[in-house]
């Protein structure tokens, strides 16, 4: 992303949303990009919204911190990616106190459910779990990396929980996919409307190192 670029655009705008890490490039923006564009954003009366759905897979902090000294930003987290519970929908905002209360003045009474709160407020309780998934991921992606750019399949990694895959020309993604599909592994390639794939690529959410040393044998085997 061009940040001069974005912050130079800052003027006649409600509200700036940026996916941080971004979704499907997984690339970052550092902290201190962030605060030049809240700087000039809190200049214009423009509400940043930081969405960190994949920040605990990623070497970078969280730019919570930030909430106390810019009035102006909000930030999104959710259950979904590094708690692995994309099911139960459950996430939240985190702001100064004004803007809370504002939102909590338009937000529906009942849109949690007590099954999303219990798994929620477990792993809270029990971070660890969520600790040591995360690693194991984070190894999963070192392992992926190895083994497959041996073979000639570059591997577009980033800060998410996710790896692009880019085969040599003389393979086909859309039937990789497909037979990937009859081996009980769903992937999403590019070109079937999905623009969440790179182009030319195959995209794969990371597990754990067990899952994905099978994933990658039958992977291998396809080809």
């Amino acid at each position: 992303m061009d940040i001069q670029s974005l912050i130079n655009s800052i003027s006649n705008v409600d509200l700036i949303y940026i996916a941080n890490p971004n979704q499907p490039t997984g690339t970052i923006i550092s902290i201190e990009q962030i605060i030049k564009i809240l700087i000039k954003a809190k200049e214009n009366n423009v509400l940043v919204l930081v969405d960190e759905a994949y920040i605990q897979f990623s070497n970078q902090a969280s730019c919570i911190k930030l909430i106390k000294s810019f009035s102006n930003l909000i930030i999104a987290h959710t259950f979904s990616k590094g708690f692995g519970l994309a099911s139960v929908r459950l996430g939240y905002l985190m702001s100064q106190s004004f803007f809370i209360d504002s939102i909590r003045k338009v937000k529906p009474i009942l849109d949690i459910n007590l099954f999303a709160i219990k798994f929620g407020t477990y792993l809270l309780n029990n971070y660890n779990i969520v600790e040591e998934y995360i690693n194991h991921v984070k190894q999963s992606k070192i392992f992926i990396e190895k083994h497959l750019n041996k073979n000639g399949i570059d591997c577009i990694s980033g800060h998410a929980n996710f790896i692009h895959l880019k085969f040599p020309k003389k393979y086909d993604t859309a039937i990789i996919a497909r037979r990937m599909k009859e081996r009980g592994y769903l992937v999403r390639s590019s070109g079937n409307g999905l623009p969440a794939v790179l182009e030319g690529c195959i995209r794969i959410t990371v597990g754990p190192l067990k899952q994905m040393k099978l994933f990658v044998d039958q992977l291998l085997n396809i080809l």
